[in-house]
């Protein structure tokens, strides 16, 4: 369908669409041109020195703006009552009752085409990989996938034991690894030979719960790239150096880069807020949800916050790209694994320079990462800047392996479909809200998205529950959230994508027969299934709670019983 869209433009103005997605040769005319004297200059010259067409607009913040805009929309509403007769008064009533019986009012969805179980295939299609031994004796795992020319190399490392300190750095360094000099190599001149060399390349780190091993982690950090085929020996070389020469030691740098993630921080809050909610409220349910929320959550944006504000401090900067460098050198010094990607064409190639370019030591292997947490019941409020709230409300649950996985995932379908989307976002006003179950972390999180209530959407997380207890369910119902929860198994990527969730899964011990087996788990969950685990999973007493909030929603929270934080 993508494919199809795209194509759309050249078929409304009588061009070819196939020429259109046929990209290589019109790449080889691009190569060409630019190989021409002048060819960039001349274009500067005629689309930007010697163009005359230009609009240049100056903004001006308006610090009243929304109060102003308020005012307005007040006094436009008065006008508007004072001037309604009683019979278009009764008019306004009438045409309120009817929304709210329309909003209470099951759609006919059988004039709709619809997707049943029987339209499922029977098993996951998983891509297949290739174990290859390179010539210093390295094993590889290889997919032949139907890249385009694009290939993607990956290291993956265990995690070694690490610090409180270093678990709150450790997103730092991995986001600022590509974005640092390499050896004698200044950030700048990297750059541009990262620009020269490879479509991408940027380092991850996961660390997840053990679906196999209750209290242990899968913990493991990648450096990712990708590069056409003809750029192999580059492309290789440049995430051999990220990976062995980063250097933290421009301090000017740093600087920029953390301001640079305050930035980025402070502006996501309108848009992740329900994550961040939900991420309040499951902080005390793991050590990995605690985690989570202590460094990529509110936590760690107040931490960015004092961070920035220290790096004037010479002495804490210099302090700061030690740790960095020190942190780097401990995740590098870990063995590690590889993962290669690349079509017919080129993933022989691929490997060939693997073996004769790729020459990182053996290194020890790492102890595994242990996190102390203690569980406990979370209640917060944030305050935070915005014109909406964002609520949230967890309870802990059970891992995928558990016989109940299945189920809780499919309740969240049921509660969102049947209940929450009419109450929260009809209802409501909220732009949007649902329920979802995060077997990974064992929790099941009930969200809101940029709501105007706090209490009562509370209160609508409990009345799901209610209903669904008190309330006779279709068979369509379920069948619904079942394919929903399908679909988010099935859901196809790209060629390159497949196979690095097939890699990635492995790793983390989600074999294509265990997602085979919970598909199935999945398709054999009945109504009876559903009503034992909301008996056996929502307590009140085991409830946490995360919601962020406007200044003005404030006192509300408190009456609530809500711990205010200030962000």
């Amino acid at each position: 369908l993508q494919i199809i869209l795209s194509a759309m433009s050249a078929c409304t103005h009588y061009s070819d669409p196939v020429a259109l997605l046929n990209l290589d040769p019109e790449l080889e005319k691009l190569r060409k041109k630019a190989s021409e004297k002048g060819f960039v200059k001349a274009l500067i010259e005629k689309y930007l020195l010697n163009n005359n067409h230009r609009v240049t607009l100056t903004f001006k913040p308006d610090t009243e703006l929304e109060q102003s805009k308020h005012k307005a929309e007040i006094s436009a509403l008065e006008k508007i009552k004072n001037n309604l007769s009683q019979k278009e008064i009764d008019q306004i009533v009438n045409q309120g009752v009817e929304l709210k019986t329309r909003q209470l009012t099951k759609d006919d969805e059988s004039i709709l085409p619809k997707v049943g179980l029987t339209d499922v295939s029977s098993s996951l299609w998983v891509p297949e990989c290739t174990d290859t031994l390179l010539s210093s004796g390295k094993s590889i795992s290889c997919f032949e996938q139907g890249t385009n020319g694009v290939s993607y190399f990956q290291v993956v490392k265990c995690l070694p034991n690490l610090t409180h300190e270093e678990l709150v750095l450790l997103p730092m360094v991995t986001s600022y690894l590509t974005e640092v000099g390499l050896g004698d190599k200044d950030y700048m001149e990297t750059q541009h030979r990262q620009s020269l060399d490879v479509g991408g390349i940027s380092a991850f780190s996961t660390i997840r719960e053990d679906i196999h091993s209750k209290g242990s982690l899968v913990a493991y950090w990648t450096l990712s790239g990708k590069a056409l085929g003809r750029k192999h020996s580059a492309f290789i070389s440049l995430v051999e150096d990220t990976l062995l020469k980063a250097d933290f030691a421009n301090l000017d740098r740093i600087k920029d880069l953390i301001s640079q993630s305050l930035s980025r921080k402070e502006q996501s809050i309108s848009g992740q807020g329900h994550s961040l909610a939900m991420s309040v409220a499951s902080s005390g349910v793991s050590a990995v949800s605690w985690l989570s929320n202590e460094v990529s959550g509110l936590p760690g944006l107040l931490r960015l916050r004092e961070m920035a504000a220290a790096c004037d401090n010479k002495d804490y900067i210099e302090g700061l790209a030690d740790k960095f460098q020190k942190l780097y050198v401990k995740i590098h010094s870990v063995e590690s694994k590889y993962l290669a990607i690349s079509d017919k064409a080129n993933l022989a190639d691929l490997q060939n320079t693997l073996s004769n370019q790729w020459i990182e030591d053996d290194f020890k292997q790492a102890g595994p990462l242990v996190l102390k947490h203690k569980t406990a019941l979370v209640k917060q409020a944030w305050v935070v800047p915005g014109q909406s709230n964002f609520c949230s409300k967890v309870y802990p649950t059970v891992g995928p392996e558990h016989e109940d996985a299945p189920a809780l995932s499919i309740l969240a379908g049921v509660l969102k479909n049947g209940f929450l989307h009419t109450a929260i976002r009809e209802q409501g006003g909220a732009y949007g809200g649902g329920a979802s179950q995060d077997s990974a972390s064992g929790i099941f999180k009930f969200y809101s998205y940029r709501d105007p209530r706090v209490a009562g959407t509370l209160q609508d997380f409990d009345a799901s529950l209610s209903w669904f207890k008190e309330n006779q369910h279709d068979d369509e119902a379920i069948e619904q959230a079942i394919l929903g929860v399908i679909s988010s198994i099935d859901k196809p990527g790209s060629p390159a994508g497949e196979a690095k969730q097939a890699f990635h899964n492995d790793l983390q011990g989600r074999t294509a027969k265990w997602r085979n087996d919970f598909r199935q788990r999945v398709l054999k969950v009945t109504q009876s299934d559903l009503l034992r685990v909301v008996e056996t999973y929502f307590t009140e007493a085991d409830a946490s709670y995360g919601i962020l909030i406007q200044d003005k929603n404030k006192q509300e929270a408190l009456d609530l019983g809500f711990e205010i934080k200030e962000l």
